[in-house]
């Protein structure tokens, strides 16, 4: 047996997962997102981005051994999705190695870049575009696949690694909801899989957060009230696209931001005659609204039946205005909960502002039923739980639970 597994990082929190797989002289290396703040960093440094060392030892890359000189062995990042915990730490990535990602995680990235949420210095170019469910090869051994499945961002994608002696597959972020059509066809084909590397975010806390959806929970309030403001996140772009048809049916006014009227004209082809758009703080410069009409932000506030959606960058745009007419939807957006320290001034804006707090969040996880459930049907030789902070509470027959740069032999 030469195949080898190695995790750098993301075992025991969430995300940040990095590990990897290497047979011979090839390594495929999965995933090359951020981690949450290490103990040795500090906004108040001056870091020095060039220096790798300094940014290995902050924490804003993984300390990966013959990875960042020129001696590394034949090498290929994949990354499952556009979120910055999975990708957020690919500048670091030496110009040499390929990133090797989903057609639609591609695309999604390249619109990223357009307003300004790219990672610095990385335009999609940099990217390697793979069709989906297609095995691509590093050299001659170790055989790469890019397979759907449902997460809150487009395409996401769990990867099955293939080496002469063994099959692994990793699940990635997942959802496995009774609608989650792409989820359920990766159980299927990951079936008996000698390995299966899965993410266990919902078993991080005592309670599961319940997912509320957006045409139950919410229709009640909608038709209760008048004028709302929105933080929701800005790569989900299905949800986006949840509120402009929400809207509509409702006879509400959208409003949204030029980063999200961007979106919104790329991935939406039908009426937005419902649709306004207004500057932020600091607008994204490369940005081009052709079909959405543009108003100010004092405008869109005189209007009523309108949701406004609002950036927490753009706090200050809400500065000494009159808003207790205004309730305030916390829908996924950023900052996202207690654990945030920015969640809190947040809160402080809000009750300076006066303006009702209403959370409401939708999963974009698997639940502890569900994980359980994928487990279940797939049937793995060997069970690997990491991507969450208790992973060891995911149990299965056959289990390893993966310390950080402990080498296992597949």
């Amino acid at each position: 047996m030469e195949t080898t597994l190695k995790f750098y990082r993301g075992t025991n929190t969430i995300g940040g997962t990095t590990f990897s797989i290497e047979y011979k002289d090839e390594r495929f290396i999965a995933d090359f997102g951020t981690t949450m703040t290490s103990p040795l960093y500090d906004d108040l440094f001056d870091v020095r981005v060039d220096r790798i060392e300094d940014m290995i030892t902050l924490g804003k890359a993984p300390d990966i051994p013959n990875f960042y000189d020129n001696n590394h062995q034949k090498t290929v990042v994949g990354i499952s999705h556009m979120h910055l915990d999975h990708n957020g730490c690919i500048e670091h990535i030496p110009s040499d190695i390929p990133i090797w990602t989903s057609n639609g995680s591609k695309t999604l990235y390249h619109h990223l870049t357009v307003i300004e949420d790219g990672q610095p210095g990385v335009t999609s170019d940099r990217l390697t575009e793979c069709e989906v469910n297609q095995s691509y090869c590093i050299d001659q051994y170790i055989h790469i696949t890019f397979i759907p499945v449902n997460h809150d961002v487009l395409g996401s994608c769990a990867i099955r690694i293939d080496t002469p002696d063994t099959s692994i597959m990793y699940s990635g972020d997942i959802k496995f909801e009774a609608r989650d059509k792409d989820t359920l066809q990766w159980v299927k084909e990951s079936y008996n899989v000698d390995y299966l590397i899965i993410e266990t975010t919902s078993y991080s806390f005592d309670e599961e957060n319940k997912a509320e959806r957006i045409d139950v929970d919410f229709d009640e309030i909608l038709m209760t009230h008048q004028n709302f403001i929105l933080n929701l996140y800005h790569r989900n772009i299905d949800n986006i696209i949840q509120w402009i048809d929400k809207a509509r049916q409702l006879n509400y006014e959208l409003i949204v931001d030029e980063k999200i009227a961007y979106l919104i004209e790329q991935y939406y082809k039908y009426d937005l005659s419902h649709v306004s758009y207004y500057d932020s703080v600091k607008p994204a410069q490369t940005v081009n609204i052709q079909s959405i009409r543009k108003i100010t932000f004092d405008e869109a506030l005189g209007k009523q039946n309108v949701i406004i959606q609002h950036d927490y960058r753009n706090m200050l745009l809400l500065n000494k205005k009159s808003l207790s007419h205004y309730k305030y939807l916390h829908n996924n957006g950023m900052p996202l909960g207690d654990f945030d320290p920015s969640f809190k001034v947040l809160k402080e804006w809000l009750l300076k502002l006066d303006i009702e707090f209403i959370s409401f969040h939708q999963r974009g996880h698997a639940s502890i039923e569900e994980l359980n459930r994928v487990v279940e049907l797939i049937q793995p030789g060997v069970l690997i739980p990491q991507h969450g902070f208790h992973p060891e509470r995911l149990q299965y027959k056959h289990r390893i639970l993966p310390i950080p740069y402990e080498e296992y032999v597949l």
